[in-house]
This record gives C-alpha cells, sequence and structure tokens, in this order.
C-alpha cells in the first residue's frame, strides 16, 4: 500500500501558500500575494517531482536470529520493480531498535530484482527489534513524500562478547571429571555433543556420528554437575559500563566451561537462575539469556544452598560497594569464592584484563580450599 503526503516542512509551505495571499490582500502587501505564489508553485513542483512507480515490493531476507555485540553483522535487502513499469530511485529505511538504517536503491527495468546489503548495529546488547523495510520517495526540497512500507522484519538477539582464551580442555573451575577423560561406569547416559579435542575415542557414538557428518560424543550426567556456578549481580545501583562488562565476563566463563562438556549453573541476585537442560542448545540458550538480563528494579540476596566440593563460585558485580559483606557470605555458600568487580573504578576494566588474570584468582581458590 502507498502514502502520499506532505513532510512537515511541506505543511509549513502549504501554510505559507495560504495565509500570506490571504493576508496580503486584506493588508494590501503585494509582497505577500507573491510569497504565496511562489509557494504554492513550490508545493505543485514538489508533488510532480514525487510522481512516478515505486518498487513494487520490498523485504529482507537472512536476517540471523542472533549475533555477538560489536560484530558486523548484515541481512540481504530485496526489491522488485513493477512488472510493467520502470521503478523509481528510492531510499529504503530499516528501523533496527533505535538506531535507523538508510539503503539507497536506484531506478529498476519493469520486473527487475534489485539485491544489497543492509548493515545492523549492534553496539548495543539485547533482544532489538528490526521492523519491515519502508521505502520513501523525497522531493529535492523535502516538501513532499511517498512510503511503501515492504515485508518481513523480525528480532535480533544481540549477545554478550564472548572472549578465547580460557581453558577449553576442562572446565575453567580446573577441577571435576576432564572432558576427554573415560565416564567412570555406572553414570547415566544423557546425550550427545561435539567431539573436542582430547575427548576419548570410547565415547564416541558413531551411529549419530554416520548421521549427522561430524563426530559426536556421549555425554553423562556426572559431566553436567556444576563445576562452575556464576552468580550474577543484577542488584540496583550497578554501574552500566560495568554492568555489560560483568555479563561478558559471565558469558566468556559460562561458555568456555560448556565447550569443555563440563557442568555450569548460571544465578542472579534477582531473578531465577539457569542450568543447561539440553547440550545441544545450552550455549544459545545461555547467551539468550544474559541478553535479555538487566539490572532489577530491586533485589535481596537469598541465603545460597551450599555448592559440591569441588564447585567454584564465582560472582560479577559492577556495584560500587561489590565486596559487601552480604554479596561474599552469599558466595562461600555457594562454594570456592571468587569475586569479580568490574567497573571503571574496578580491579577488571576489560575483558583482557580479566582473560588474563583469571588464572591467577582460580588458582587463589584453589589454594584457600586446600588449607
Amino acid at each position: 500500500m502507498t502514502a502520499s503526503g506532505l513532510t512537515r516542512a511541506g505543511w509549513a509551505v502549504g501554510a505559507v501558500a495560504v495565509g500570506a495571499p490571504a493576508g496580503g490582500y486584506l493588508l494590501g502587501y503585494a509582497e505577500l500575494l507573491l510569497l504565496g505564489l511562489a509557494a504554492a508553485v513550490a508545493l505543485a513542483v514538489a508533488g510532480i517531482s514525487v510522481c512516478g512507480a515505486l518498487p513494487a515490493a520490498a523485504y529482507l531476507d537472512r536476517l540471523p536470529a542472533r549475533t555477538q555485540r560489536d560484530t558486523r553483522t548484515s541481512c540481504r535487502l530485496v526489491v522488485r520493480a513493477p512488472e510493467r513499469r520502470r521503478s523509481r530511485a528510492c531510499t529504503v529505511h530499516v528501523q533496527v531498535g533505535d538506531a535507523r538504517v538508510a539503503v539507497t536503491v536506484p531506478a529498476l527495468a519493469a520486473g527487475r530484482d534489485w539485491t544489497g546489503p543492509v548493515s545492523l548495529p549492534t553496539g548495543r546488547r539485547g533482544v532489538v527489534t528490526v521492523s519491515a523495510p519502508r521505502l520513501s520517495l523525497v522531493d529535492a526540497l523535502g516538501l513532499c513524500r511517498r512510503e511503501r512500507t515492504g515485508q518481513g522484519g523480525g528480532s535480533l538477539c544481540v549477545h554478550p562478547v564472548v572472549a578465547a582464551g580460557l581453558p577449553a580442555g576442562r572446565s575453567p573451575a580446573g577441577d571435576g571429571h576432564p572432558a576427554g577423560q573415560p565416564a567412570p561406569a555406572g553414570l547415566t547416559h544423557w546425550g550427545l555433543r561435539d567431539y573436542q579435542p582430547g575427548d576419548d575415542l570410547r565415547r564416541v557414538h558413531w551411529p549419530s556420528s554416520a548421521h549427522t557428518g561430524r563426530l559426536l560424543v556421549r555425554q553423562f550426567e556426572q559431566d553436567l554437575q556444576p563445576g562452575l556456578t556464576l552468580l550474577i549481580d543484577n542488584r540496583p545501583d550497578a554501574d552500566p559500563d560495568g554492568f555489560e562488562l560483568a555479563l561478558d565476563v559471565a558469558a566468556t566463563l559460562a561458555v568456555a566451561c560448556l565447550s569443555a562438556g563440563a557442568g555450569c549453573e548460571v544465578r542472579f541476585t534477582a531473578g531465577p537462575g539457569w542450568r543447561p537442560a539440553n547440550p545441544a542448545t545450552a550455549r544459545a540458550g545461555l547467551l539468550d539469556l544474559l541478553s535479555r538480563t538487566t539490572v532489577a528494579a530491586s533485589g535481596q540476596l537469598t541465603p545460597a544452598r551450599r555448592g559440591g566440593a569441588a564447585a567454584l563460585a564465582v560472582a560479577v558485580t559492577a556495584r560500587p560497594d561489590g565486596a559487601d559483606p552480604a554479596l561474599l557470605a552469599h558466595l562461600s555458600g555457594l562454594g570456592r569464592p571468587v569475586l569479580v568487580h568490574t567497573g571503571p573504578a574496578a580491579a577488571v576494566t576489560s575483558l583482557a584484563a580479566f582473560t588474563a588474570a583469571w588464572p591467577r584468582l582460580a588458582a587463589t581458590a584453589r589454594s584457600r580450599a586446600r588449607r
């Protein structure tokens, strides 16, 4: 459906075209009559300049469902001219969250298609809405506009940044059942996961590997026992930039743990926690959850359930009082505690600084547990 009308500037010029002649007639100023005539001519020329066929259809193709923050992400814009008419050159606008992306489409011969990339802004974590493309034709003076809304659109889940460099052969906790070691007898077969370097070939599930075309290994219940418990402090008063860094830290630790085939549990100081229900979708489910995580309007720490003896408990917080007694007491109740304080004035000011400091933090927690 095509809509035509005046822009704000067009309405202002229209008011001059009507009001100036009336004022000139009443006040006896010929100049106002000429001003009104010039405004009317400008509107007429603007209306004629936007005549012509807009493309008959436009839609977004290959819109990704997920991406990582600050990653170059795009989809395809497909525009189709009418079957029997040549379409005018126009501009296509796509609303991506709070940002508006404009793409210039050239004139198209009758029945021809045009395809071009649409860059999707990913500078902010979260779930953003991507609108259907809107074709727009505006005259040179910006007085008249013709528009048509295309099809498609959807949502884009922008994940936190996941840094590489943490141990990939076993849980980041450094304890528990290694990913490459055969499972002890008597464990229950829980599911399948992709083969990781170091996995024992006796755990390869050959029928499923032949069916999917990639190596899959059996995963057992013991593999999924939380060797790492993450506590994300989403209580109020968190530093905004520090909170984003805290989620990057949490995502990096959790993904490294899941990639090693080890168990991981995520908790929040305000809100329900998360544990993987399916190894095949655990990573995507976790990162989707962290994409939707926000600072709570209110929050109070509840008593912690005691973690396992080998469990490492990591809290990430961006509050000014990151080491407050309530958080430390709660963290100690989950396992061997490690506190990661993020933010401008905190110990961890970047994701690179965290990955460099993590081996020392984990080793310190293990040495304290042995005392």
